[in-house]
């Protein structure tokens, strides 16, 4: 089990980086995408992003839950910010994929060292 949660730690980290790089792209609505012109790459960040959330969810049951926890909150965040003020939301999405990768390589230290 140690070993899975390791692997979809470091998926989701990667995911979180092709998340950063083609930010634009992804961010524009599902719903105005065409499926059948989208990449297999594009496929797997959407399936990742899926996994990530049951992930987040299941995470709440291990011994580090609070640093699930924390990934929760600051993902649920954005919502709020974006009725609130416009500017802090687009600063905050900006920077929580960085926050993101940071909170996964602590888990994932966690995880190794026991």
């Amino acid at each position: 089990m140690l070993i899975l949660s390791c692997f979809f730690l470091v998926l989701f980290i990667f995911n979180e980086i092709f998340y950063v790089y083609n930010k634009t792209e992804l961010d524009s609505l599902f719903a105005d995408k065409n499926l059948s012109a989208l990449s297999k790459l594009e496929l797997v960040y959407y399936l990742l992003r899926v996994l990530y959330w049951v992930f987040l969810g299941l995470g709440l049951f291990s011994s580090h839950y609070i640093l699930f926890l924390i990934l929760i909150v600051f993902r649920f965040l954005k919502f709020p910010l974006f009725h609130i003020n416009k500017k802090l939301y687009i600063v905050w999405n900006n920077i929580l994929p960085i926050i993101s990768i940071i909170m996964m390589l602590i888990i994932l230290f966690f995880k190794i060292k026991g």
